[in-house]
């Protein structure tokens, strides 16, 4: 089944995706990661898209819901 999105919509999404990978890179320095194997650098990748990821909410749900108490996220 092909889901259509709005091109509103698909700006959202892409803003969101440069969002993300901007934290990826710059919060999580992934770019400076020195690790010279596959065996290390995916385990290291994998955990900075998750930090990256749960930045990205905090961020967002923060603006969203400026008046709710951190306590409601973590």
């Amino acid at each position: 089944m092909l889901v259509s999105i709005s091109d509103r919509e698909g700006d959202i999404y892409e803003w969101q995706i440069e969002i993300y990978f901007k934290v990826l890179k710059s919060g999580c320095k992934i770019e400076e990661r020195q690790l010279e194997t596959a065996e290390r650098i995916k385990p290291c990748i994998a955990l900075y898209m998750i930090v990256a990821w749960r930045v990205l909410f905090v961020t967002m749900f923060g603006r969203e819901c400026p008046d709710l108490p951190c306590t409601a996220l973590f």
